[in-house]
């Protein structure tokens, strides 16, 4: 994705700089568009290849992102380059002027507008913008360089020349993991550093100290009849899952973690964990980073579960 943004930055400012072309933001999808030439219909008149994808998802009666991306293979085909050129442009000119498209309309909107480089106080806010809540972390606690390119080349106006752009691209990423990331982590799989901002970071040990000086809070512990009653009504937990039930519902600790692989049952506990609590008389709020995971959570006896976003 990283080297497909760039390449469309580059080649915004190719055609800024060759043909005047001016790009602008539309409000159904986050690419880019040429001015004049982004209304909706006209893009998707020739949009053929999304409305092959679309057609094949409704044809499954779904389109979530995971079967649109199997439709776009289930109907990709081998170009044709039997068609000779001027055929095609032919047959695109006809197409263009069935939406009112004509030579007099490329006169009009050619040479309207040139590149730029930001400027230092741009600059400056843009890299605040990617440090904040709303940039690189907002749905990741780390990210690597790539990463910085990637939201570098969603957000830069078009620049002077592909050659000014990709420079600017690269010195604006190095500024911002010198001056605004710390490296926490390093992926060996993928050879490459994994960073977060101090923001994030300051954010993440303000939680951690929380959640120590509460150790031995005393929070809503559980009484031990209520806790033998949970065990009995689910006589299939394992005994380390009645052991973590225990911790979880009588430590009083005002956080307490679990951590468990995959097919340890964590959902099934905490189900056991709301049962506790119900009979506790506490009200229970369930959270989860999916709206499936918070269904699953409901579904548990959490009466009032939603995803984190929700929450």
């Amino acid at each position: 994705m990283t080297a497909e943004r760039v390449y469309q930055q580059l080649w915004r400012a190719e055609l800024t700089r060759r043909l005047g072309l001016e790009f602008v933001k539309v409000a159904d999808h986050e690419q880019l568009e040429i001015a004049g030439w982004h209304d909706k219909p006209l893009r998707d008149g020739f949009s053929k290849r999304a409305a092959q994808v679309r057609a094949q998802c409704e044809s499954w009666g779904t389109s979530d992102t995971r079967t649109a991306r199997e439709a776009a293979r289930a109907t990709r085909r081998a170009k044709d380059h039997s068609e000779p050129e001027e055929v095609i442009y032919d047959r695109w000119r006809a197409e263009l002027a069935e939406h009112g498209v004509t030579e007099q309309t490329y006169a009009q909107r050619l040479g309207r507008a040139g590149g730029r480089a930001l400027t230092a106080a741009e600059q400056t806010a843009l890299l605040e913008d990617l440090a904040g809540p709303e940039g690189l972390t907002a749905q990741a606690s780390t990210f690597a360089g790539r990463d910085v390119v990637d939201q570098l080349a969603r957000r830069l106006p078009p620049g002077t020349s592909a050659e000014g752009m990709l420079r600017q691209l690269e010195t604006l990423a190095d500024r911002f993991l010198t001056e605004r990331a710390v490296v926490v982590a390093r992926d060996e799989q993928l050879a490459e550093e994994r960073y977060s901002t101090p923001e994030l970071l300051a954010i993440e040990q303000r939680m951690l100290d929380g959640a120590t000086a509460r150790v031995d809070a005393g929070a809503a512990v559980v009484a031990p009849e209520h806790l033998r009653a949970t065990l009995e009504a689910f006589p299939s937990m394992g005994q380390d899952q009645a052991d973590a039930l225990t911790d979880l519902t009588r430590s009083g600790a005002g956080v307490s973690l679990l951590v468990g692989k995959a097919g340890y049952g964590k959902t099934y506990l905490a189900g056991a964990v709301a049962h506790a609590y119900g009979l506790q008389g506490h009200g229970l709020i369930g959270t989860a980073p999916t709206g499936l995971a918070a269904t699953g959570l409901g579904n548990e006896g959490y009466g009032d579960a939603r995803t984190v976003e929700g929450l």
